[in-house]
């Protein structure tokens, strides 16, 4: 029996960006949905879609210091990985989290519910 194909989620503000990636992951036939979301205004909670909706267990977050200085973003960074959903920043992270662990060689740093 093949391995099924890990399901992934692309979030990003976006249109263009995400219309995109969702052309070259089907074009690659990557099993992936594409999320084009406003993180300005957390108005359709994307926490909750994440957990209950699409049940992620890990989050790959590459922002830059402006973007994960956001208020919203720093509360759907700190719902997540408080909910048990493990946040992976890669680069950038955000200073309002303790650190479960670091890559340094990777410049990846995981973040849990510990955090």
């Amino acid at each position: 029996m093949p391995l099924a194909l890990p399901l992934g989620i692309g979030i990003d503000h976006s249109p263009a960006l995400i219309a995109t990636a969702g052309i070259q992951s089907t074009l690659q036939n990557v099993n992936a949905s594409w999320l084009t979301y406003d993180f300005n205004d957390d108005r359709e909670d994307l926490v909750s879609q994440l957990i209950n909706g699409h049940q992620v267990t890990h989050v790959f977050v590459y922002l830059v210091p402006k973007q994960l200085a956001l208020l919203t973003v720093r509360a759907i960074l700190t719902k997540l990985a408080g909910s048990g959903v493990v946040v992976c920043c890669h680069k950038f992270y955000p200073e309002y989290l303790t650190p479960a662990r670091r890559d340094t060689l990777m410049e990846l740093v995981v973040y849990d519910e510990t955090s």
